[in-house]
């Protein structure tokens, strides 16, 4: 790591996505097809309440970064389509997450103006910013409500039981039963 830097704390989203491109400079990145993590959203969480002012201006800021690193720029300018498509996918997404669909929909369609295959991979979030833009916003609150009582799809049920998340929670429960304030 003191070859490669550590995190940078000027970012506030996209810091570890700047570290991980440096760390893919310096060493061999193996694809591993097991999820290994999962992100929570909610309502007060920055990456809702701080998506429009912050995100974008951090996406342009790593690209700009890269594009200025000589072993960089060359991967970038080669494949300029596919990185300012993906680019627009990052920003519309937490713009959707931050309930801003209009503004979503327009760099999903800048994503597609760069790179057309991007829709194939995103072609719900897409399709959800369009329902809101429509005035069909409902229908997708629905499916995200319906989403979330079921566990992730990338677990078996019988991994369910060491599944981190569940742990933490029986312990927060077992401690709040300890105290006195089940609910």
């Amino acid at each position: 790591m003191e070859e490669i830097g550590y995190l940078d704390p000027s970012y506030d989203f996209f810091l570890d996505h700047q570290l991980w491109i440096r760390i893919a400079r310096e060493s061999e990145m193996i694809h591993q097809p097991r999820i290994w993590a999962v992100s929570r959203y909610h309502q007060e969480a920055k990456n809702v309440t701080m998506a429009s002012t912050i995100v974008g201006t951090e996406v342009y800021r790593i690209l700009d970064w890269a594009e200025k690193e000589p072993d960089l720029a060359e991967i970038v300018e080669k494949n300029h389509r596919k990185t300012w498509s993906g680019a627009y996918q990052i920003i519309a997404r937490y713009l959707l997450d931050g309930g801003m669909p209009q503004q979503a929909f327009r760099m999903y369609f800048q994503s597609a103006k760069k790179w057309l295959p991007s829709i194939k991979d995103y072609w719900h979030r897409w399709f959800f910013s369009a329902l809101n833009v429509l005035g069909f916003g409902i229908l997708g609150k629905y499916y995200y409500n319906l989403k979330k009582t079921r566990p992730p799809r990338f677990l078996k049920d019988e991994d369910l039981s060491n599944w981190y998340g569940i742990q933490l929670a029986k312990t927060d429960q077992e401690i709040q039963k300890k105290r006195g304030n089940s609910e």
